[in-house]
């Protein structure tokens, strides 16, 4: 992974805990990566596993600078424990994935419209993270 992504991956992998649709998830990553100018594109539609055959719709995840991706559903939707990665990752390394989607567009939140969300799991994340929930910048345009 790329060092610039590792500590990044350590909270978005944290952010698991929080169960709620995975939209729902996406809107948060993207709120977490908007609030530390990551510059990302949020996508929702389907992912395919070439070797199976199965396919998963609807889906949403991130795109990064440099093809990364960020998914913390995909074990779930696919109903696997630990087949398919989690969190931060190269999906050039996942050869067997394919990905077909569109930008999400992601409505701007307030803190406490996502722990609203997340029965209040929002809040409690960041703050034993040490960050600061509110957005001041950044983007989420197309890569």
């Amino acid at each position: 992974m790329k060092s610039e992504y590792q500590d990044l991956d350590n909270i978005v992998l944290a952010m698991d805990e929080v169960q709620t649709d995975p939209i729902i998830l996406t809107y948060l990553i993207s709120h977490l990566l908007t609030r530390n100018s990551v510059f990302h594109q949020p996508r929702v539609g389907c992912v395919k596993c070439k070797s199976t055959g199965e396919l998963v719709y609807p889906h949403s995840w991130i795109e990064l600078s440099g093809g990364w991706t960020v998914d913390l559903r995909l074990n779930q939707a696919f109903n696997t424990f630990d087949r398919y990665p989690q969190g931060i990752f190269d999906p050039s390394s996942y050869r067997n994935l394919q990905y077909f989607g569109m930008p999400l567009t992601v409505p701007e939140f307030e803190p406490s419209e996502l722990d609203e969300m997340t029965d209040f799991m929002f809040s409690k994340l960041f703050s034993v993270q040490g960050l600061d929930t509110r957005v001041s910048g950044g983007c989420y345009d197309c890569i």
